[in-house]
């Protein structure tokens, strides 16, 4: 536990900042280098990659024709019951979204459609996979000129998840925070250069499918790889994540959305609180009409929200603006007047096919200076989670203790910049909703290097699926450099200032905790500081 006064360390990291502003986990692009990034973040991650793919097709593969040969009578059964646990996990908690929120028609228990709301927002980027699976089933007779066992629709399955959707994901995921790592920009050379790179990957796909699944499925295979290729081309270019390009009101206020936010919503019993130390009802939290002016069309002063704790996924930061006690606060009534508050998530997210769509839709942007910059400059209302992985590492649901990471000043910074107000914003039980498996060790080391905490197999009520647990997010006062002690006149400056609102954020923060922990149940639980 620690004091909220500056570390030497962030003392030392404040002199070398060249620009205020500057988020501290970012460091100003090499302009000139940006055919360089390419070749030495983007080819070293593929290069690993194909280590990983030759070590799997070389064990696997040969076991694969073992049974194969001889024709082992188990074979089949197995091969048909992976495809179907597959299929059914990912094609079943769609289907009964589509059906009931689409359609309107109830097909299943309300509990049952939420646990599948939920495992569908939750689980995207797993279902995806599993669509894939269904697609091959449906190609195949109308690709394909002859028929194929369960055993070749697996080792298919296979080599087009290994090949070419975990190579296009990793390589877009991985290859933007490695050249960031490296003090390299990444922009449209770099896009367009891993494009060129993921069009070699069917010509793998074909001799694998060739050795070690039936040659009559190249044609579904090569069908399947042109659909998808075409989908990422479409989906990836252009920056979404920054310039946001995909983003649709839609998805916000269409009724069969909505349907789905609402089931949601329901599995957490989500509550949003608006606080105020003032007890009078006719002066309501000001962090009300702030938002209002941020999220309003006719144009605003823009607004920053700080969402504590990170947790394992923070999903509860991105949909807390979907509730109705959002909207009953915010919104003026009138359809169409209210702009989408733009959530920041990880970079690694906006790889990720699904999941990627379903955020980008939602209005979600990457968490970075440039993403963050624009936003506030446009006067918009951003949604950031400031401890990140740090706090991720140190979530525990069996601990009583809840650790808050104040070591980050770069949002600080940011919306002193922009003269924008912050508000901080507290999920109680966060903490309680899913875990991780315990590596802290490798998981460091991995988050170092990769950007991302290896192994990362999160459980909660299952695994992937979260547990039932209520959440209360409650959103405090908005805190401005005139609204900090001893700065009423404007005298504090620079870091002198960013370290008094530091120091103002986060003890309005505990005192959010403090005064509605027991409220929650959460009584016996202390809030603690890490530098």
């Amino acid at each position: 536990m620690t004091s909220l006064a500056p570390s030497k360390r962030h003392r030392k990291a404040s002199k070398r900042t060249a620009q205020p502003g500057l988020l501290e986990c970012e460091s100003p692009a090499n302009q000139n280098n940006e055919f360089f990034s390419l070749t030495e973040s983007v080819f070293l991650d593929l290069g690993f990659a194909q280590i990983l793919l030759t070590w799997f097709w070389w064990w696997f593969g040969e076991l694969v024709e073992i049974i194969q040969n001889d024709a082992h009578p188990l074979a089949e059964v197995f091969a048909w019951f992976f495809s179907f646990s597959i299929t059914t996990f990912s094609v079943l908690p769609v289907a009964i979204c589509l059906i009931e929120c689409g359609l309107g028609l109830r097909v299943v228990p309300e509990s049952v459609s939420s646990v599948a709301a939920i495992w569908l927002m939750w689980n995207s980027f797993l279902i995806i996979y599993g669509l894939f699976q269904a697609a091959l089933f449906f190609l195949a007779p109308l690709c394909n000129s002859a028929p194929m066992s369960h055993w070749d629709h697996m080792t298919q399955y296979l080599v087009f998840t290994t090949t070419i959707a975990s190579w296009v994901t990793l390589g877009s995921g991985i290859g933007k925070t490695v050249c960031l790592k490296m003090k390299y920009k990444w922009g449209r050379t770099q896009e367009w250069g891993l494009c060129i790179l993921w069009l070699c990957t069917p010509f793998l796909a074909v001799a694998l499918q060739k050795r070690y699944s039936s040659p009559a499925g190249i044609n579904s295979l090569v069908a399947l790889t042109v659909i998808f290729l075409a989908y990422v081309f479409s989906t990836y270019l252009g920056q979404p994540e920054i310039t946001g390009r995909r983003e649709g009101l839609d998805l916000r206020t269409d009724p069969r959305w909505r349907a789905l936010w609402h089931r949601m919503m329901a599995y957490f019993s989500l509550r949003v609180i608006f606080d105020k130390r003032a007890t009078d009802p006719a002066n309501p939290c000001a962090a009300i009409d702030v938002i209002k002016k941020a999220t309003s069309k006719s144009g605003g002063t823009g607004c920053l929200i700080g969402f504590h704790p990170h947790g394992i996924i923070p999903y509860s930061a991105g949909i807390m603006s979907l509730s109705d006690d959002w909207n009953d606060a915010v919104s003026d009534g009138v359809s169409g007047t209210v702009d989408v508050p733009h959530f920041l998530v990880d970079s690694f997210i906006h790889a990720l096919p699904l999941l990627r769509d379903i955020t980008q839709w939602l209005g979600c942007r990457e968490v970075s200076r440039e993403s963050l910059h624009n936003l506030l400059q446009q006067g918009q209302c951003s949604i950031v989670v400031p401890g990140g992985q740090v706090e991720m590492l140190n979530s525990r649901s069996w601990d009583q203790t809840v650790t808050i990471c104040t070591g980050h000043r770069g949002f600080i910074r940011m919306a002193l910049e922009h003269n924008t107000p912050l508000i901080p914003a507290l999920c109680i039980g966060e903490w309680s909703l899913m875990d991780n498996v315990y590596c802290p060790r490798i998981q460091r080391v991995t988050k170092r290097l990769l950007g991302f905490p290896i192994p990362f197999v999160f459980y909660g009520k299952s695994v992937c699926l979260p547990r039932q647990r209520a959440l209360t997010i409650v959103i405090g006062e908005p805190i401005t450099a005139a609204s900090v002690a001893g700065n009423a006149t404007g005298t504090l400056k620079g870091e002198a200032l960013v370290e008094q609102v530091h120091d103002t954020y986060f003890a309005s923060l505990k005192d959010l905790f403090e005064r509605h922990k027991a409220a929650c149940g959460y009584g016996d639980h202390q809030m603690i500081f890490e530098d």
